[in-house]
């Protein structure tokens, strides 16, 4: 039996998906904070390297690059439970 990794993401549609809120003028990192579903996204100075933090999900705590980009893993993690398949070091054990 041979396993496939599906590397289609599941369907968002992106023309609907709203950006983060902004939270406070300067959050944990130095940077802006942004909220986005109850997930928490904290910036550094100058707003490019971001962390996750979203409680139960296997991406809380990593850091990725401008907060606009977040609310899509977001969106996939409270919707459909998965995360892209191109992250794997975070993966959930099955």
């Amino acid at each position: 039996m041979t396993d496939t990794l599906d590397l289609q993401p599941a369907r968002i549609d992106l023309s609907t998906r709203p950006e983060p809120t902004p939270k406070a003028g300067t959050g944990p990192l130095g940077g802006p904070s942004y909220e986005h579903r109850g997930a928490t996204i904290d910036c550094q100075p100058g707003g490019y390297i971001c962390r996750l933090r979203l409680p139960g999900c296997p991406l809380d705590g990593h850091t990725f690059g401008a907060p606009g980009t977040i609310p899509y893993l977001v969106d996939l993690w409270l919707d459909h439970r998965t995360i892209p398949p191109w992250i794997k070091s975070a993966r959930p054990l099955a």
